[in-house]
C-alpha cells in the first residue's frame, strides 16, 4: 500500500492495522508454549522455536516501522524511508 493509500483512509486504516499487528503478537506469544511442548526432539524443537522468534521479531517490527511512519505523518513528514 503506498503512502497516498494510507492519507486517504487515515485514522481507521491506523487504527486497525495496529490493533490487528498487537493480536497477532498476543496470539504467537500464547500459541508458542503449545508448539514447543509438541515437538518432540531436540533438533526439531530448535528449529521451531527459532522460526516462531524470528516471525515475533518480524511483527515487532512491522508495529515499530509501522508506528514510526505514522509518527513521520503526523508531524508533517513521510516518516522513515
Amino acid at each position: 500500500m503506498c503512502i497516498r493509500d494510507r492519507h486517504r483512509l487515515g485514522r481507521p486504516y491506523n487504527i486497525l492495522l495496529s490493533i490487528g499487528l498487537v493480536t497477532e503478537l498476543v496470539e504467537r506469544a500464547k500459541q508458542l508454549p503449545h508448539a514447543l511442548a509438541s515437538a518432540p526432539d531436540e533438533v526439531r524443537l530448535g528449529s521451531l522455536l527459532v522460526m516462531e522468534l524470528a516471525l515475533l521479531l518480524h511483527q515487532v517490527s512491522v508495529l515499530s516501522h509501522h508506528i514510526e511512519t505514522h509518527r513521520g505523518a503526523r508531524r508533517g513528514g513521510e516518516g522513515p524511508a
